[in-house]
């Protein structure tokens, strides 16, 4: 899975120009993106992370929260007790967490400058040290993670937009964490199709690949 992630705050002012933006929450951005680096991370159910949307007004950026709540889920969310910080493609039509938002073409992009992973526990040295893994591209600053989003309505009317990570079968770099998934990161001409609502579902599956092992680089981080 792929549950922590991190953007460079000065590169986060930087994503008007990556990614064309025309819209964007200046001052709740920058209430929450107030420090030099910003890492989401999972053992935080109240962290929101930014996305990149196609309105009809244009691209927008804007905030969700990190655990993806579905839109048929209508309780308190402290009642909610299965994670969905991860999607894996294969099962985004058998799902019931990710279901709907998939068939409705609810994509969006979550703008990272890396992200990190564990060693598989199941698959590491019994000798291996236990370390953590930073991972970046060679070719890209700031790139792309594929991520699905959907609305509900809580209780107390009110309205949450939630988003998930979507993961495939790891690549020869991230097998040699080991690590068996990681999150989809899509070449830079794959991003309009994957954020525009006139692409089919089909053929944004089409999308959900591996990245290049050989453009990707991981160190261990302490």
């Amino acid at each position: 899975m792929c549950g922590h992630f991190a953007i460079n705050y000065m590169k986060f002012k930087s994503l008007i120009d990556r990614y064309g933006l025309e819209i964007m929450p200046i001052e709740e951005i920058e209430n929450i993106f107030n420090d030099a680096h910003y890492y989401p991370s999972h053992g935080d159910s109240h962290t929101l992370v930014p996305v990149v949307l196609e309105t009809p007004q244009g691209r927008a950026l804007d905030y969700f929260r990190w655990d993806i709540v579905p839109a048929w889920w209508n309780k308190p969310l402290k009642e909610k007790k299965f994670s969905s910080f991860n999607a894996r493609s294969e099962s985004l039509l058998e799902k019931a967490s990710f279901k709907s938002a998939w068939q409705k073409r609810k994509r969006c992009i979550i703008p990272a400058t890396c992200f990190f992973e564990w060693p598989d526990k199941k698959l590491a040295s019994k000798d291996a040290e236990r370390v953590e893994y930073r991972i970046s591209l060679a070719d890209q600053h700031i790139f792309s993670i594929a991520a699905i989003w959907d609305q509900c309505m809580l209780p107390g009317n009110e309205i949450l937009k939630s988003c998930t990570i979507i993961t495939v079968d790891a690549n020869e770099k991230m097998l040699q964490i080991p690590h068996t998934r990681m999150p989809v990161i899509l070449a830079p001409d794959a991003e309009s199709a994957w954020l525009s609502p006139s692409t089919p579902a089909e053929a944004a599956a089409e999308l959900l690949r591996q990245y290049p092992a050989e453009q990707m680089i991981s160190a261990a981080h302490y």
